[in-house]
């Protein structure tokens, strides 16, 4: 419900909100439907249920990355190569200029909307958490940022911090938290209750809270479950090796990067989500 009177709100002020069928909305983003990481994640979830809204006719979905997602309002248009991404923009500029809404899920990719911003059109910024309290951007960032009206944060923290930092003032905010698409996964009544995380396996991201899953787990004397690992990442065969000198291969098992189906199925076998998450600005 609340997630619906966010988008309400930003939708009301556009220009075609009372004519149904009619609403043009653009997004720009790394990656989507299939990608991989959170912010990927959140975005695919926010096409969706935009893409549902019969008020709205056309999605132009902006990505570097491949969208595995087949949606005749949806048009994808992406590049890998950032010089070919940018020309998509230019390209495409009209698209960009006769939405009624504009999104940008990462403050990285504001320079491929200068000319929206300074044209005062209707954009909107998604502020996840690390890119934003993170991160020190130059002045041209700070301008731009400080040229657009609407923001939707995903936790209260980076709120805070994103006001803070880039001196904002007379702006609209929203908070929008991260979903779990409860209603396929139904908590099972079995006395062996399973365990699960859900994260990259980078070497640059161990405070996602395997390592403190693992260590708590040996900590423990009878282990009648499974604690499943879903993700793939550089740092994974350092965690395999710890996993195993920590005596719990026969408990752990690495999954690797699953499709949406296939983690729903660890879901299914799952009990508790772990991810406490070991960094002082994340959530524990």
């Amino acid at each position: 419900m609340h997630a619906i009177l966010v988008w309400k709100n930003l939708l009301k002020g556009s220009r075609n909100y009372n004519n149904l069928n009619n609403m043009n909305i653009s997004i720009l983003s790394h990656g989507a439907h299939g990608g991989r990481g959170g912010i990927d994640l959140y975005t695919a979830n926010v096409v969706d249920a935009l893409s549902d809204n019969k008020k709205i006719k056309i999605i132009n979905l902006f990505t570097k990355k491949n969208v595995g997602l087949n949606k005749s309002k949806v048009k994808k248009f992406y590049s890998y190569s950032t010089i070919k991404f940018f020309m998509i923009i230019i390209l495409k500029l009209n698209k960009l200029l006769k939405s009624d809404l504009i999104i940008i899920s990462h403050i990285n990719l504001f320079p491929y909307l200068i000319i929206p911003i300074l044209l005062k059109k209707k954009v909107v910024l998604f502020s996840y958490g690390l890119e934003i309290w993170g991160t020190n951007k130059n002045f041209i960032y700070k301008f731009l940022v400080s040229k657009i009206k609407y923001f939707i944060c995903m936790r209260e923290l980076t709120l805070g911090i994103l006001k803070k930092k880039y001196s904002l003032k007379n702006k609209k905010y929203y908070l929008l938290h991260n979903c779990i698409k409860i209603q396929k996964n139904k908590i099972k009544r079995n006395k062996i209750k399973n365990i699960v995380s859900v994260a990259r396996l980078d070497k640059e991201e161990k405070y996602k809270g395997i390592d403190e899953t693992l260590e708590a787990l040996n900590k423990l004397k009878n282990i009648n479950f499974k604690y499943y690992v879903i993700g793939d990442g550089e740092d994974t065969e350092r965690l395999k090796k710890k996993t195993i000198k920590l005596g719990l291969n026969k408990n752990v098992i690495f999954c690797g990067k699953l499709s949406d189906k296939q983690r729903d199925i660890i879901y299914d076998k799952s009990h508790i989500m772990s991810m406490p998450g070991s960094a002082k600005l994340h959530d524990r």
